[in-house]
């Protein structure tokens, strides 16, 4: 869902498209069999713009045939309706959002308590303002939500697009994943469990930074060191598999990695 009201400016559209299509492209190749649809907000409404499909060349045409004219305020609450809605399992929305203010005559608080029980989680981004309200709805929802000051510094981190990308992925918001591959970071970062600057070890399936090995913070997989690895079929008797412990190296690019890149 992306605000098209009056505070999106013109300049600011082809980054928009910029950003979907990153986006967009970073889910289905996360969930191939994902279905996606576009939803703009503005004059206070909430207005769905294309059918759920995977041709995101189609879902882009919004934004490349000037079919955007961006007008009035939006309203969060119509939004939240909207996806009240739909009938789909495994429903989740993306918002990015350029508005200070929402202008709406319905209980939000109500509306979110029936998404909760549907399990819709529900993300949003903010882009050189903020709705608090924003964050209170990520928090219910199991979502996420994070303010940039620029489309530019939004469309930069790509770490964003991983953790949404993840997020679409699970079957279900509380669903308890299997195993990931941790790889230990010597190098201190800022931990995303804890937030102290740290040596981390990085879930190898969403890329959050977590204090040790763990249940990720992010995808909640159990992270571990050990890869099961096949064996060469010698024998027919005994497993086909054993555990290989995983360890990082210095690559010559200067990150630390599990395989040297081709720099």
């Amino acid at each position: 869902a992306v605000d098209t009201s009056s505070n999106l400016k013109t300049p600011d559209i082809a980054h928009v498209t910029t950003f979907v299509n990153i986006l967009l492209s970073s889910i289905l190749e996360f969930t191939p069999q994902s279905l996606i649809q576009l939803v703009v907000l503005q004059n206070a409404k909430s207005y769905v713009e294309t059918p759920f499909s995977q041709n995101i060349n189609e879902l882009l045409k919004v934004f490349t045939t000037d079919r955007i004219t961006q007008k009035g305020c939006i309203s969060v609450a119509s939004l939240l309706k909207l996806l009240d809605q739909y009938k789909e399992d495994q429903l989740s929305c993306i918002f990015l959002n350029f508005s200070g203010i929402t202008f709406d005559n319905e209980d939000i608080i109500a509306l979110a308590n029936k998404l909760q029980e549907k399990k819709v989680v529900f993300n949003s981004i903010s882009v050189s303002t903020d709705i608090f309200l924003l964050k209170t709805l990520s928090d219910q929802l199991f979502g996420t939500h994070v303010t940039y000051p620029t489309l530019q510094d939004l469309i930069s981190d790509r770490a964003l697009f991983r953790t949404l990308s993840c997020q679409a992925s699970l079957s279900k918001p509380t669903q308890k994943l299997p195993i990931s591959l941790g790889i230990r970071i010597r190098k201190p970062k800022i931990c995303n469990c804890c937030g102290k600057l740290r040596e981390c070890v990085e879930c190898q399936f969403c890329g959050a930074l977590n204090c040790q090995y763990q249940k990720c913070c992010l995808c909640e997989k159990l992270l571990t060191n050990f890869q099961i690895v096949k064996k060469s079929q010698i024998s027919s008797r005994g497993s086909g598999f054993h555990f290989v412990e995983v360890k990082s190296e210095l690559c010559k690019c200067g990150q630390e990695s599990v395989c040297q890149c081709k720099k």
